[in-house]
């Protein structure tokens, strides 16, 4: 079966946290497990990791663990954990003190009345209507569904949290502990913040940097030069700096990052309308191979693998449509064809001779046999090159 160059991110959950279901999702096309650390415990995630090794273990590339941080985040939790029905003109009260829907202690003063916020990656559109103490009241502007442990935004507005909590890095300190190869780094605004998960994990685990607010858009470039790889979070981005935007930003994101020669992921909705059934939207396809055809290194899973119906054939579908779109831009540049060469294999220790190889996008896969583990994992995220651990079993067939 034809390989995709384009590497799949997928989440794991509740759909798919077990041993067989990873074998699935591997032998779908799953190149790097995400573990979404904004939800579950570390214990039922150190059972997904050991889950994750053992399933990889007989397969001929190596299949990346990547631990997504919670971040400088606000969840909510609603009473009883239950959903809750609004409509347009309802008041919602949120609290620290356990009074209605309860949020995080945050700088409740630097809200003020008719400031925006919004849940769950803008699904719920908010007015705030007065502060308190403890908490503030807000209007409802639109219909829907609130839902327990669903995130809240507040639009350039700082509400006072620190971007590495002590439960981040309790959360990295494990992750590092028990084998995870990747830290997805959320909300990363600057060169700063890089510098504070790096004197965690040290020079040999890749940073992902999630691009999420306006600061990040406006630091982009520091941001990618001093990280692994950056990811186009477009949920929280969308919330932060308006639906419209987020063509123009991704594009920018993209181009910033290729300058400095790093690896792109491009998140969120990518397939979500296959958590519910088993075919994607036209537009879907159509935004997962335009990603591709930009030049984006891996596209990511999130509900769609983690809490989806049909996990399995998302990855599959994703598959076939990265397959199609890179052979519609090797078609359109045919100077960057090599007919009479399959692949490319490379028993390098230095990873500047592979990033050299990558960035001549040659468009055929280039197998990096190495039993370095920094090898292994940085390379995990570049679109075509497939790491296979020199001490496990290789089939470069």
């Amino acid at each position: 079966m034809k390989m995709a160059l384009t590497k799949i991110v997928c989440t794991i959950g509740p759909s798919t946290s077990s041993k067989q279901k990873i074998r699935d999702l591997i032998n779908a096309g799953m190149s790097i497990a995400r573990l979404n650390f904004s939800h579950g415990t570390r214990e039922a995630h150190l059972e997904t990791i050991r889950n994750i090794m053992d399933s990889r273990c007989n397969v001929d590339r190596y299949v990346a663990i990547a631990l997504d941080t919670k971040g400088p985040e606000v969840r909510i939790r609603t009473p009883e954990d239950k959903d809750i029905k609004v409509k347009s003109g309802d008041i919602l009260h949120f609290s620290s003190s356990g009074r209605g829907i309860s949020i995080p202690r945050i700088d409740f003063k630097s809200l003020s009345k008719d400031d925006k916020i919004f849940i769950d990656d803008g699904r719920i559109d908010l007015r705030v209507a007065s502060v308190e103490e403890d908490g503030f009241r807000c209007e409802v502007m639109s219909n829907g569904t609130i839902k327990n442990d669903k995130s809240m935004n507040f639009p350039n507005i700082d509400v006072g949290i620190e971007f590495l909590s002590d439960e981040d890095k309790d959360d990295i300190i494990f992750g590092l502990e028990n084998g995870i190869d990747i830290i997805f780094a959320s909300f990363v605004s600057s060169r700063k913040d890089v510098g504070k998960i790096r004197k965690i994990v040290g020079s040999q685990v890749p940073i992902v940097s999630k691009i999420e607010s306006c600061l990040g858009m406006k630091n982009i470039r520091e941001i990618a030069s001093s990280s692994d790889g950056v990811m186009i979070a477009r949920g929280d981005l969308g919330v932060e700096i308006g639906v419209d935007k987020v063509f123009s930003a991704q594009k920018k994101i993209l181009l910033e990052t290729k300058k400095e020669g790093k690896p792109v992921i491009c998140a969120t909705q990518m397939m979500e309308s296959m958590i519910l059934k088993n075919t994607p939207n036209r537009s879907e396809t159509s935004d997962v191979g335009n990603a591709v055809a930009d030049g984006c290194d891996c596209v990511m899973l999130s509900g769609e693998s983690a809490i989806g119906m049909f996990p399995i054939e998302t990855v599959k579908f994703m598959k076939s449509i990265c397959i199609d779109a890179e052979e519609y831009v090797l078609g359109s540049r045919p100077h960057e064809r090599y007919p009479y060469v399959n692949g490319v294999v490379m028993c390098f220790r230095e990873a500047l001779e592979i990033e050299k190889m990558y960035l001549s996008s040659p468009m055929i896969p280039i197998v990096v046999v190495s039993g370095d583990k920094w090898i292994l994992r940085r390379f995990s995220i570049y679109r075509g090159i497939v790491p296979v651990d020199g001490k496990g079993p290789i089939d470069v067939d």
